[in-house]
């Protein structure tokens, strides 16, 4: 039986382990640790720490290149098509 209380003249006072006292305490116990482990499973992961959402732009390659070289006395231009290259 746990002591419940113990006062200076070290009288101890004891209570049976299937008192009211302890099937309360037992059973707010039990509710403290369920009831968490429902809400997690219920809410679909309420407590996340990290969460990462990765976007993909949409690109559409147009094979297009330009390249523009700048030396000191000239400045050189290649493009991949006739537009690019009369620019």
């Amino acid at each position: 039986m746990p002591v419940l209380y113990s006062d200076e003249l070290q009288k101890d006072h004891y209570a049976p382990f299937l008192s009211k006292t302890a099937c309360i305490t037992c059973s707010l116990f039990a509710v403290m640790t369920i009831m968490p482990a429902f809400l997690i499973y219920r809410t679909h992961n309420f407590w996340i720490r990290d969460s990462f959402h990765y976007e993909q732009p949409i690109v559409t390659h147009m094979n297009e290149l330009v390249v523009i070289a700048y030396t000191e006395t000239e400045t050189f231009q290649a493009g991949t098509t006739k537009d690019l290259n009369e620019l």
